[in-house]
Order: C-alpha cells, then structure tokens, then sequence
C-alpha cells in the first residue's frame, strides 16, 4: 500500500513535469501563432473548416466563462465576459447585449470606485461562491 502511494506521488510529479515542459516548448515554439495561421490558411480554403471553427470559439467562450465562476478568477470573469458580449450582439440577445457591456464596465469601474471589493474579488473571495459552496458541498462541481 505504501509503495502504491509513492508511485501516485511520483507519477504526479512526473506528470506535472511534462506539463510544465510541454507548456515552455509550445511557448518558445510560437505554436499559438502557427496554429493561428494554420486556422486562417484554412478558413480561406474550407467554409465547413471555418463553421466548425467558429463554433468551437464560441464554446471556448462560455468554457472560459464557466471555469471562471468555477475559480472566483476575476480577470478571466471579465475576459469571458467580453467575449460572451460579442456571442450577445451576434445572437441577437436584446436584454444581454444591453446590459452586458454595462455590467463590464462596472465591474472594471469597481478598480476605482470601490478599490477595497474589486481586491477581493480579485483574491478569488467570491461572496456568492463561498455561501453556494459551504450550504451545498457538491454545487461547486455544476458552478
């Protein structure tokens, strides 16, 4: 049993070692950029390719969006934010795209005016998340 333990630990550092190499290589590779104009080359080309492609952007949007309510990161709150606005006015969602780009900015407003909360918002203290969290233990899994 003892030996299975140290396995998993191993395992995982192993693991978080090749994530850590993986993301510098794809970094100092430029890969984002190459896939980036490996997807424009190929938009150009294929009009399914460029559908699909638009799709998965838009879900990539609401992902980012949920991990972020999941996270308390308010930075990636307000990114999420900005793009879900974009999916608002293209879907023609009258009361989101209103309101939306208005609650962005308040939240952004929030440096200024009320430096004290956007600090800890920005600390990942997220009043709604910890009372969901503490009154039901598994809602945060669905957040």
């Amino acid at each position: 049993m003892a030996c299975s333990e140290k396995n998993k630990h191993i395992k995982a550092e192993l693991v978080k070692r090749a994530n850590i190499h993986l993301l510098q290589t794809m970094t100092n590779a430029d890969m984002m950029m190459k896939f980036q104009d490996w997807e424009a080359q190929r938009c150009k080309k294929n009009a399914m390719f460029k559908s699909m492609m638009n799709y998965l952007h838009r879900v990539e949007a609401i992902l980012f969006f949920v991990a972020a309510s999941r996270t308390a990161d308010l930075k990636l709150h307000l990114e999420a934010g900005e793009a879900l606005s974009k999916l608002f006015f293209a879907m023609d969602r009258i009361k989101y795209k209103r309101l939306w780009p208005r609650y962005i900015s308040d939240m952004y407003a929030l440096r200024t005016s009320h430096p004290r909360t956007w600090r800890e918002l920005e600390s990942g203290n997220n009043l709604l998340l910890g009372v969901i969290s503490h009154l039901y233990p598994l809602a945060r899994q669905w957040l």
